[in-house]
């Protein structure tokens, strides 16, 4: 780096001051008095250190500004269309696990209600009833599903006194983008069985 009549090289780790095609080393390879001679003052050398700061510190052309924004404008068209996949992926996700925790819940109720409740051939009619009332009522709490396309199915298993009551929930569910490797429209279900108390 020049300054004036001086040349500093900074690839040394002690520099190299070069005047008049002589050089002298900050090591002490020539005698201190000359080296002092050769030196510039402290308070010259921080006003050319910070007028070279000053130029690296310029800014650019308006050209290299217009270049950088088309390089992230184009970054972000590449980016976008899968951000949009992975959200819309996100969305369909969650959307399937809240519904099957509805329908979940919905056939476990159910079950709950049923192995409390015995029943014979008489009152089968009005606990089935009953027993389809809890489960609409436990699937109405959440929120977002129509209580209309919910299907549930009550089987009583087994004999006394190991009999149980069987209750199976089914909502369908829909995606909401068509993807190439997933059926568009699937029924969500879920069965819960619990033994009889008498």
């Amino acid at each position: 780096m020049r300054f004036g009549p001086f040349f500093v090289s900074w690839q040394s780790p002690i520099g190299l001051l070069k005047a008049g095609g002589r050089t002298f080393g900050l090591d002490g390879s020539q005698s201190r008095k000359q080296s002092r001679a050769r030196i510039w003052p402290r308070s010259q050398r921080v006003l050319h250190m910070k007028a070279f700061r000053l130029i690296q510190r310029q800014p650019q052309s308006p050209s290299g500004n217009a270049a950088r924004s088309g390089v992230a404008s184009l970054e972000f068209a590449a980016v976008l269309p899968v951000l949009i996949v992975i959200m819309a992926g996100t969305a369909d996700y969650c959307r399937f696990s809240s519904t099957a925790v509805a329908v979940a819940n919905a056939a476990r109720c159910g079950a709950g209600y049923g192995c409390m409740h015995p029943y014979d051939e008489y009152t089968k009619t009005a606990f089935d009833t009953a027993c389809q009332k809890v489960v609409i009522n436990e699937f109405s709490g959440s929120t977002g599903f129509d209580v209309t396309q919910l299907k549930v199915t009550i089987v009583k298993k087994g004999t006394a006194p190991d009999d149980r009551i069987e209750v199976t929930a089914s909502y369908p569910f829909r995606t909401v983008i068509n993807w190439a490797f997933l059926p568009r429209s699937s029924t969500i279900t879920r069965t819960a069985a619990l033994p009889m108390i008498r």
